[in-house]
């Protein structure tokens, strides 16, 4: 690069921080030791580089904004090997409206000191505004001449009239007398109220005081005097007569002139009616606004983001027992104790959003009353934006929704707990699991554990499904008091539980936690004689949330088979020699699990609950208890709201509920399904069952009025029934209520597995009230 190439980008540089940056240090940084400065003013003299540094320093404090170059001319001539001159001409605008436009001229000689460019002299002047241009010095005429002034004054002059009649309003001169007597009038003036200077004269008398409406002259004379005594610059707000007999708002701006001992008034007229209506319909709107704040059990608030303060409306004291924040928010309301701990994410989410630009957000979160617990509320905002399209006020609105999270908490609970053991269920859990595997992004160590109840199915032959369900409650206790309240644990099948371990040591630890799962199952005895239960443990280990639910799942499962394998009652650790090995077989053994899953997922029951029954009513010594216990067995395993028994009297035309259970959180209605009778009350009944003995209602399915409401009292849903017959006669008949979902179907398999058992139920009905009816006649009180 030679020596003119160096010198124009050096240039190039000086003029970017000198007037685009404004960064006066690095351009003191380029000035020699020696350097010469001659600038435009008359004190922009230096010698050396600390009067130079100094002048730069005071230049600063005089103005530090920047500038922008509209227009240069740069020219470059070499002196010498290391020695240039860079001169020609720019025009600079500042940022600031109250400084000039610079036009200026400049040289600069630059020295290239072993391949650094320093600088030597500056020189800028201004061209003469007063000499020709064609001439080489300033006549004194053209500076001091009359006409020239007079053509400045006259120019001047002409400007000020334009001015005036272009301004928005009008504009009027006036004494400073009792009426305010016009001595100048705009054409804007006349035309803002309507009428001619002629009329001015005649009507009015050329008074400002006579055009002031009659209820403001008092007050604008008040004014007067009171501002007068502070200042000759006046603002005042007025009404005046319109020619079409309405009144106007004016906005009054005028300043008080004293002229050869008298004084008078330059006024500028701006009309504001429609300003006032806004002002009074602003007004309006307030007041309905707080009277709806004042009504209302929601919280209002307003943040001001510009300002970063925050205020309520008076229900917030009213809630929560103390006076909220209120300034510095984006900095203190995240450390504020008032919020719950794990909610504050929320909380800081929202605020970002609003100053991020997002009109509305919403979200949830807990606010601590004073005395009390936290509560939940959801907070909605509606962010406000000035012209420039930035944020600067967000308006929201705080409801309290803890009754109804609380509420929404007890039904989702209800979903996802296994009715039998308290436990996740199947879709629950794999929710849970497979959440915390995708969340697990810092690799931590994770367990699945697979259970199985060893000989489960013996038990349930040899001590029956209830002693089968005892064994499962004491299972599944014993598995939650084994695990830490930061693990999962779910029944996903009949037998089958599952454990999730979401952060754990290593796998010595997880093995160890597996030992005494065992144990504490062999502890327990829940049959008469002193045999106890074992359990078989599958487990898989995970350290990436990459690895699916369902990988991780298959390989504890594989684990699982192959303990059973080994003699049961143990656990094994899964690794890759399992999978090589056993694949094949496993793939079956999967095959028919999945048919199990299914089975239990449709809550469809085979023919051993009906045998079961059959077992149980055949050896019964107490009826009405045994069947009671059954119907709690049967309405679980089909997961239902509700199972009971109705019955016909004597004369076949009235029923009565008889027996019934219900699940948790559903309304018993045996006390109050009394003496209905079929026709009048329930529409001819036993017509709904059809030629299967089968009756099944849901909402979509017509039936009469009567009998709708009959069902929308005890809220049902939908509902399945299976009709008791003899010789003909309708004698009842045995159903389920589903009072919690809406979209609950009856699969063939749950209806033929509904009317298998069912058909047993009423068959020893049949027989319980042939054997009450023999007692009857007889006179024989005691049961049989």
């Amino acid at each position: 690069m030679n020596l003119e190439q160096r010198a124009l980008e050096f240039f190039a540089y000086l003029e970017e921080n000198y007037y685009l940056k404004r960064d006066l240090k690095s351009v003191e940084d380029c000035l020699s030791n020696n350097i010469s400065w001659i600038g435009t003013g008359v004190n922009e003299v230096c010698t050396n580089l600390e009067e130079a540094g100094q002048a730069l320093t005071n230049e600063v404090k005089e103005y530090d904004g920047t500038f922008s170059i509209s227009d240069s001319d740069i020219n470059y001539i070499e002196l010498s090997d290391n020695l240039c001159i860079i001169f020609g001409s720019i025009i600079v605008t500042p940022q600031s409206f109250e400084l000039a436009e610079e036009n200026l001229r400049f040289s600069i000689i630059l020295k290239d000191i072993d391949g650094k460019m320093t600088l030597e002299h500056v020189h800028f002047s201004h061209p003469d505004i007063m000499q020709g241009e064609d001439n080489y010095f300033t006549p004194k005429s053209r500076m001091n001449t009359h006409c020239n002034l007079q053509n400045k004054v006259d120019q001047r002059r002409r400007q000020l009239e334009i001015l005036t009649k272009n301004i928005p309003g009008g504009a009027h001169q006036c004494l400073d007398d009792d009426g305010l007597t016009l001595v100048a009038m705009s054409d804007g003036f006349l035309t803002m109220l309507g009428y001619t200077r002629e009329e001015v004269q005649s009507l009015f008398d050329n008074k400002f005081m006579n055009l002031i409406y009659p209820d403001d002259r008092a007050k604008i004379l008040r004014d007067i005097q009171q501002q007068a005594n502070d200042k000759d610059e006046l603002e005042l707000e007025y009404r005046l007569n319109h020619k079409n007999g309405q009144p106007i708002w004016i906005l009054d701006k005028c300043r008080r002139v004293h002229t050869d001992g008298q004084s008078s008034f330059y006024c500028i007229l701006i009309e504001n009616t429609d300003r006032k209506k806004e002002q009074e319909e602003l007004r309006l709107s307030l007041e309905r606004y707080q009277v709806v704040i004042n009504q209302t059990t929601d919280i209002v608030f307003e943040w001001d983001v510009i300002n970063d303060t925050l205020n309520f409306s008076n229900n917030y004291y009213k809630k929560f027992g103390y006076i909220a924040l209120s300034s510095d928010i984006s900095q203190v309301l995240m450390l504020s104790n008032n919020i719950h701990p794990g909610d504050k994410k929320n909380l800081s989410t929202i605020m970002r959003k609003c100053i991020a630009g997002e009109p509305f957000a919403e979200t949830e979160l807990r606010i601590k009353k004073e005395s009390g617990p936290f509560i939940w509320c959801r907070v909605r905002v509606t962010t406000q934006f000035n012209d420039y399209k930035q944020p600067v006020k967000v308006i929201g609105i705080i409801v309290d929704i803890n009754d109804e999270i609380r509420q929404k908490q007890k039904l989702l609970d209800q979903a996802q707990r296994d009715p039998l053991t308290g436990l996740y269920n199947k879709s629950a859990i794999y929710s849970v699991i497979d959440s915390c595997i995708r969340e697990n992004i810092d690799h931590t160590t994770q367990a699945l554990m697979i259970l199985d109840i060893d000989y489960f199915k013996s038990i349930n032959d040899l001590y029956g499904h209830l002693t089968g369900d005892k064994v499962l409650s004491e299972v599944a206790k014993a598995l939650k008091d084994a695990t830490r309240s930061t693990d999962f644990v779910g029944r996903i099948g009949g037998d089958e539980f599952i454990i999730f371990l979401p952060e754990v040591i290593n796998t010595a630890a997880v093995l160890k936690k597996a030992d005494n799962i065992l144990d504490a199952i062999r502890s327990l005895r829940p049959f008469k004689d002193e045999r106890h239960l074992t359990c078989s443990v599958g487990i898989a280990m995970n350290v990436s949330h990459e690895t699916s639910y369902f990988d991780l799942y298959q390989a504890a499962d594989e684990a699982l088979y192959i303990r059973k394998n080994n003699g049961r009652d143990g656990s094994t650790l899964f690794d890759s020699e399992i999978h090589s090995n056993l694949n094949k077989v496993l793939n079956n053994h999967r095959n028919n699990e999945q048919t199990d899953n299914n089975y239990a997922n449709n809550y469809v029951v085979d023919q051993g609950l009906a045998q079961y029954c059959f077992r149980t009513l055949f050896a019964s010594d107490n009826f009405e208890s045994d069947l009671t216990s059954l119907l709690e067995i049967i309405g679980r395993s089909f997961d239902v709201s509700r199972t009971y028994v109705f019955e016909s009297d004597e004369d076949y035309n009235h029923v009565n509920m008889a027996y019934e259970w219900c699940n948790d959180g559903i309304e018993p209605q045996l006390a109050l399904l009394q003496d209905f009778t079929y026709d009048e009350d329930l529409d001819d009944y036993p017509s709904n069952f059809n030629e299967e003995g089968i009756f099944i209602w849901s909402k979509t399915n017509p039936i009469s009025e009567k009998l709708l409401k009959v069902l929308e009292v005890q809220g049902i849903k939908s509902m399945l029934q299976c009709g008791v017959y003899y010789q003909g006669h309708f004698l009842g008949g045995i159903g389920f209520d589903e009072c919690v979902r809406e979209d609950r179907e009856w699969s063939p398999a749950q209806i033929s597995s509904f009317k298998l058992t069912a058909n047993v139920l009423s068959t020893f009905m049949i027989q319980h009230r042939m054997l009450q009816y023999l007692l009857k006649l007889t006179g024989n009180k005691d049961s049989i």
